[in-house]
């Protein structure tokens, strides 16, 4: 390990990426990664579950990609995250243009956020901003079944709300009042697949917290009505907070792999008889496929019920393989593995576990 650098040297500005499950915060870096003109940017993809797939997906669109999994960048995996970061900083001689975090969707920002305090970090990063992409058409819902999706967007600088075209304009007014009644200080932009101009991006500066302590929902009606937050008081008890911090423990993920390609209609019937079961809830599926007749692979996506499949990379000497990871409550691992492997497009084994 290097010692720390010198204090004079430019310090790597470092962009926290968050939002609830599905809201399109890989979509934003990826678009990110492409922008002119092009940035060194270093990654840091937290997943939830013990297998992730954002970082396949990152993979070559941006110049290093480190993957935390197994738990949330906000409590179980915190360490990891002040570990990665020192990698980053520690493991090239010319230092990155931009650090981008991306947290699970079921992170909440200000433990991430206070690691930034600590001076072995402090002396080489800073904290250029916390972007939190909102899900237009789930937001709501989300908003009233966990709170998680409340702190996302207290501790936004800017708030990207999200697939607009999905939803009508009033709607999408009304869900930018909620916003306004949550966080007044954070700047709001609409977005179609996550397209933003990058400058937008680049040029976010932190707002000064000892100027405008936020504060959610003071005064306020609706979901954010009775909620605040003291982040002096959060200083201070920092210990207590981190280690009190719990997600939803019905909440788990589940990986799933096969060898070969898949069934689309076989695949999308399964699903939706997923969406409409009552013994589970399925909140979000991610993953790559493997389409017969297509050289490329495809990304799949579904939040609830909207679904998304587009082209990727192409298969270049590598084994056709199809791979998802689902989140939500209730999810039962064997019987979910057999459903999937029943939706190849031939009969195959199941993909040897890693």
């Amino acid at each position: 390990m290097k010692s720390v650098s010198d204090p004079s040297a430019p310090r790597i500005p470092v962009w926290v990426v968050t939002g609830f499950l599905g809201a399109g915060k890989t979509t934003l870096l990826r678009h990110l990664a492409c922008a002119e003109p092009l940035r060194r940017i270093a990654v840091i993809e937290n997943e939830f579950g013990e297998t992730g797939v954002d970082g396949t997906l990152l993979a070559g669109a941006v110049e290093r990609v480190v993957e935390l999994t197994g738990g949330c960048v906000c409590c179980t995996v915190r360490q990891d995250l002040i570990e990665a970061l020192e990698l980053i900083l520690d493991g090239d001689d010319d230092p990155f243009d931009a650090i981008i975090i991306e947290t699970t969707g079921l992170a909440e920002p200000a433990p991430v956020l206070r690691i930034f305090e600590q001076p072995q970090l402090s002396q080489r990063l800073t904290l250029s901003g916390v972007v939190t992409v909102i899900d237009g058409v789930h937001f709501e819902r989300s908003l009233s079944e966990t709170s998680t999706s409340l702190e996302q967007v207290v501790y936004a600088d800017l708030v990207l709300l999200n697939k607009i075209d999905l939803v009508s304009e009033n709607r999408r007014a009304e869900v930018r009042e909620t916003l306004a009644q949550i966080n007044p200080l954070a700047a709001v932009i609409e977005t179609r697949a996550a397209q933003v101009r990058a400058e937008r991006i680049w040029e976010l500066k932190r707002l000064d917290e000892a100027a405008h302590p936020r504060q959610a929902g003071q005064g306020q009606s609706g979901a954010a009505q009775g909620h605040s937050h003291d982040h002096h008081a959060e200083t201070q008890h920092d210990h207590q907070r981190d280690h009190g911090h719990q997600h939803d423990q019905d909440v788990n993920s589940v990986a799933l792999e096969i060898l070969g390609d898949i069934d689309v209609g076989l695949l999308d019937q399964w699903l939706g008889e997923l969406m409409r079961s009552t013994t589970s809830t399925l909140l979000r599926v991610k993953g790559v496929l493997a389409v017969p007749g297509y050289a490329e692979r495809f990304v799949f996506q579904a939040v609830r019920d909207v679904v998304e499949l587009e082209p990727g990379a192409a298969w270049r000497g590598e084994a056709r393989r199809c791979r998802l990871v689902l989140i939500g409550r209730g999810l039962d691992r064997q019987q979910l593995q057999r459903r999937f492997r029943a939706c190849s497009s031939r009969s195959l084994k199941e993909a040897p576990s890693r």
